[in-house]
């Protein structure tokens, strides 16, 4: 799908700038009280190879409502390593010592990269995981993996983190995740486990078009068949138009976060946001339009939609805590997508 040295090296400096900001900013809703960290399904995912590579990521910036998502590519890893560098190392956070390392998470169409930076954006180690054999032919075109492809990013999210040396899990202060562009997934609201099979980034929802054309202005991004509206929208329709107050909607890489941080819903990124209408450029902070806020399923829109690299919460499950084990604590910020990443 894209180049998952690049992306992963580039979602790592995303983490790292993620101790610069002390909070998160974004639209807010409130949330139904978080639920015990639980530990999450066995490991599936099988490391494969090392590397060093390391590239550039561009971050978003502030849109019109007319403007491409193209137009979101604007600043290099170095310009973001030179503007959070005297942040980071002043953080009053432990957390954010000299010694502090900072964990990107990819995850691609055949397989996931982790790679680790330093404070000064240095390559430090990476590993790789592939998911299970495809055994059936799915929607989209990629196939299903064994097990499923929920199941499949969740053994491989643990195999990453579990094939990374003690002394480095121990020093990791931040991570960052991107997913493929488009795919979500529906969870329970309060579990935050998936209640239907992922819907791929390339998996297209046509029977949701006349009615996303309908509301949607003319050329917005969510005018595709592959959009994470239309397949929001196909889903509630195949669900008897209900369901809004049980269950939510969080992109790949949402889900692969709160497998980490154990918020079962409502935190995304402006870039994965993106094909699900959200406009950076609208208000202070960035909104969803009102035509959005308008419809039926509102509530299953992930509320707190944060710029890439803010912070969102502490790494929180049992089996993440497992794997992450600095002292000082160690956080999960706003990730992006893959495409993104490997700009």
């Amino acid at each position: 799908h894209m180049p998952v040295v690049a992306a992963s090296s580039a979602v790592s400096i995303v983490a790292r700038a993620g101790l610069a900001s002390a909070t998160g900013r974004g639209v807010s809703r409130a949330r139904a009280p978080r639920p015990k960290p639980s530990a999450a399904a066995d490991t599936r995912g099988v490391v494969v190879a090392r590397s060093t590579a390391f590239s550039s990521v561009p971050s978003p910036r502030r849109r019109t409502a007319s403007s491409s998502p193209s137009a979101f590519a604007s600043r290099s890893v170095r310009e973001m390593t030179a503007v959070n560098a005297a942040a980071v190392s002043s953080s009053s956070s432990s957390a954010a010592a000299d010694d502090a390392l900072f964990l990107g998470l990819d995850f691609g169409t055949s397989g996931a990269r982790a790679t680790v930076v330093d404070n000064a954006g240095a390559v430090v180690t990476e590993t790789t995981a592939r998911y299970p054999p495809i055994v059936d032919g799915g929607k989209g075109g990629d196939g299903v993996p064994e097990g499923g492809w929920a199941e499949a990013w969740r053994g491989a999210l643990w195999s990453l983190l579990d094939q990374l040396d003690a002394g480095v899990r121990a020093r990791v202060a931040a991570v960052a995740v991107d997913g493929t562009s488009g795919t979500v997934l529906i969870v329970d609201r309060q579990s935050g486990e998936p209640v239907y099979p992922p819907m791929l980034y390339n998996e297209k929802r046509g029977d949701a078009m006349d009615f996303v054309c309908a509301v949607a202005p003319e050329g917005h991004t969510v005018r595709s068949p592959t959009s994470a509206l239309c397949k929001l929208h196909s889903w509630w329709v195949s669900n008897g138009e209900r369901g809004e107050g049980e269950f939510a909607l969080l992109h790949h890489a949402d889900w692969l976060a709160s497998c980490l941080h154990g918020v079962p819903h409502g935190e995304t990124d402006h870039n994965n946001a993106l094909k699900l209408g959200f406009d950076p450029g609208l208000g202070p902070n960035g909104d969803y339009p009102a035509w959005m806020k308008s419809l039926p399923y509102a509530s299953m829109l992930p509320g707190n939609v944060r710029a890439p690299g803010t912070r969102v919460a502490a790494v929180a499950t049992e089996r993440a805590r497992s794997a992450l084990t600095n002292p000082n604590g160690c956080v999960v910020v706003a990730g992006t997508t893959d495409f993104i990443a490997a700009v």
